[in-house]
């Protein structure tokens, strides 16, 4: 099936693969679907009205293989998009379901912006996150919707960029007058670098407005060896924007 593109309503995205979609008659509900969700997840993550006007447009597609009880896996999709409206600019990005029972789309919001983590990895990130931007303020409760607003996620250091060192260890050895090529990031547990697959490591930045405070948390990701999905988080909280 060729790519048909669309422009109705800010719909600006072209039909998915048959494996996502496979009755091609559905396409259009499932665009028109996909720039409904993005839409309100844009205004959720900001704090903002919905921009009904916004233009809505491909950015990258992932396919997921989901177990099953039985029979085949079932095909889901990671959606990234662009949105551009209001005002207000950045990415979006979407986990997509089709319930078969219920006949219908599911959708799950990720956090905007480029952060490679899955949506349930960033949420338990996230809660931790603000629990520690909030220590010293007994007053907020931050609240994803009502007191947390989430800018654009951004990557710090990419996989094979990041060292991970003890925190009584020596700094890497370089070249004298030469830029160091990796972010280093050091962890109070001397047991902890050797548990994780440095190589596989990325750091993330992520800007938070907390009850509103301007808040910064810079994260490692770190899976953990023998572990699979399993990951080490540390996390860097400073005030204002990364």
């Amino acid at each position: 099936m060729g790519l048909a593109l669309i422009a109705l309503a800010g719909v600006l995205v072209a039909d998915r693969p048959a494996a996502l979609v496979p009755n091609p008659a559905m396409q259009g509900a499932y665009r028109q679907e996909l720039t409904r969700q993005a839409i309100a997840a844009e205004a959720y993550y900001a704090l903002k009205p919905a921009c009904r006007a916004a233009e809505v447009s491909d950015r990258a597609l992932r396919l997921l293989l989901l177990p099953r009880a039985h029979g085949r896996p079932a095909v889901g999709a990671v959606e990234q998009v662009r949105f551009d409206g209001c005002g207000r600019q950045g990415l979006v990005n979407l986990e997509a379901f089709w319930e078969a029972e219920l006949g219908r789309w599911r959708f799950v919001r990720r956090l905007p912006g480029e952060s490679r983590a899955d949506a349930e990895l960033q949420r338990e990130t996230l809660e931790e996150g603000l629990k520690r931007a909030t220590k010293d303020a007994p007053d907020c409760e931050p609240e994803l919707g009502l007191t947390v607003a989430v800018g654009q996620s951004r990557i710090q250091a990419a996989k094979g960029g990041v060292t991970i060192l003890a925190a009584g260890d020596p700094p890497p050895l370089q070249r004298r007058g030469a830029r160091s090529q990796t972010t280093v990031v050091r962890l109070s547990d001397p047991a902890l670098p050797a548990r994780v697959d440095a190589a596989a490591s990325w750091v993330e930045s992520w800007p938070v407005t907390v009850c509103g405070r301007a808040r910064a948390l810079t994260i490692l990701f770190a899976p953990l060896k023998g572990e699979p999905g399993q990951y080490l988080t540390d996390i860097a909280v400073a005030d204002g924007t990364p």
